[in-house]
């Protein structure tokens, strides 16, 4: 090789470098232009919408339906109930005494 092929093959070597370079930028500025977008629409709930739904049970039990489907809510919901009564108790208990935490 000669010192011009050395040359024109750093110079091509270089373009294509600026090449790849600059589509990289372009990406990354789409990507984050694309992220902004999203963010600001979802801050302003253009696409959810916040409103909730409470579902109220009739209490019926359809036949694919486990036995115990309402057994496992009013156990989960007693289980906070207790602990929500046992801080309580226990912010009242007079220092120096163990309580069951």
């Amino acid at each position: 090789m000669q010192i011009p092929d050395v040359e024109l093959w750093f110079k091509s070597k270089a373009v294509k470098s600026s090449v790849a370079q600059r589509k990289i930028i372009y990406l990354a500025m789409f990507l984050i232009s694309f992220g902004c977008a999203l963010f600001y629409a979802g801050h302003k709930n253009y696409l959810f919408n916040e409103r909730f739904y409470e579902y109220k049970s009739q209490g019926v039990i359809k036949t694919e339906e486990p036995l115990n489907v309402f057994l496992i809510g009013i156990i989960i919901l007693l289980s906070q109930t207790a602990r929500k009564e046992m801080k309580k108790i226990g912010k009242c208990w007079p220092e120096g005494y163990q309580f069951l935490s």
